[in-house]
């Protein structure tokens, strides 16, 4: 990074956990600054106000006015910005006002980038590429990234798909055959888990700890881990000691979710029920299965000790995608 040159990143959701930011940003820790969007509220009504006012999902029905009364709450101010370029990269949706960004840009050389982990239809900003355009032209935005390459060609995004690698802390993290720790997100997938525990039984020492579970399904969830959320590098610790990452995608959905680059950098076998897996460079089925039917998973292969090599070279850190940023 240069003299006149500043990296912010804003971690989305008032209640978003910035520890794992921290995480997936590490490769970049020394260059960026991470905030959550939101640093100076302890007022829990004003919270669920400001969570309202910038919903992604209400602003794409009808645009709420006057956002602007939250501008003085917003995490990076304008004392933190140096005199050339200032780059702000929103994970997932922005939500700052317009006017703060408008003024961020001509004062301070701001440059706004939107980085999508997430679908744009399971975040809620936007239903088409008219829509999307709009709400760029809103926040006037920069530069658009996402991780799901069906979202880049609908909504003419940039692909990247970034992760930093990470040291352990000493964690005791018991070994296992097959291992997802994930978040419910909807019934398909907690029936998904529900067919690979029925049909596993106790051939497979298997860990499966599924949070955000609404209570209501939580009778269903037999045998799962529910609702205990771990911290990211206590995640990692579990990824280093299993053979077999599970992943589950969603409906629709073809980017990898952050199972796949955990199998990628820490050489492990990857059960995924995402199809469009094949097309990636990692591809070896060797070391990945596909499944559509639980009841045609080889359970020996995921039992199998093997020697795992991706031959991965970094490319998934997000030290590259500052590069490109630079070079638009």
């Amino acid at each position: 990074m240069s003299d006149n040159e500043k990296w912010f990143i804003v971690i989305n959701g008032i209640n978003a956990n910035i520890n794992f930011g921290l995480y997936v940003w590490n490769d970049i820790a020394d260059i960026v600054t991470i905030k959550k969007e939101i640093s100076t509220f302890s007022n829990g009504i004003l919270k669920k106000l400001i969570k309202a006012h910038f919903s992604n999902k209400l602003n794409s029905i009808v645009c709420l006015p006057y956002k602007g009364i939250w501008n003085k709450y917003f995490s990076i101010q304008p004392e933190e910005l140096c005199d050339g370029t200032n780059y702000i990269i929103f994970q997932t949706g922005i939500k700052y006002s317009p006017s703060y960004i408008k003024m961020l840009k001509k004062k301070y050389n701001t440059k706004i980038i939107l980085y999508m982990p997430d679908t744009i239809e399971n975040i809620g900003i936007a239903t088409d590429r008219g829509s999307f355009e709009k709400y760029k032209a809103y926040y006037q935005i920069d530069q658009c990234y996402s991780f799901d390459q069906s979202d880049c060609e609908k909504y003419g995004m940039q692909f990247f798909d970034f992760y930093s690698m990470i040291e352990t802390d000493e964690i005791t993290a018991e070994k296992s055959d097959l291992l997802y720790i994930g978040n419910y997100r909807n019934n398909e997938r907690l029936e998904i888990i529900k067919a690979i525990i029925k049909t596993v039984q106790e051939s497979i020492n298997y860990k499966i700890r599924l949070n955000s579970v609404p209570k209501e399904q939580i009778n269903e969830c037999e045998c799962i881990e529910v609702n205990q959320p771990m911290n990211y590098n206590e995640i990692v610790a579990y990824t280093k000691k299993t053979k077999c990452i599970l992943e589950i995608i969603n409906t629709g959905q073809k980017g990898n979710t952050l199972r796949f680059k955990e199998a990628i950098c820490y050489n492990k076998k990857l059960l995924t029920n995402n199809e469009s897996v094949i097309h990636s460079k990692y591809y070896d089925p060797n070391y990945i299965q596909v499944f559509s039917d639980v009841k045609k998973i080889d359970w020996d292969w995921v039992k199998k000790d093997v020697a795992v090599d991706y031959k991965y070279e970094g490319e998934f850190s997000p030290v590259n995608l500052l590069k490109d940023i630079r070079n638009w």
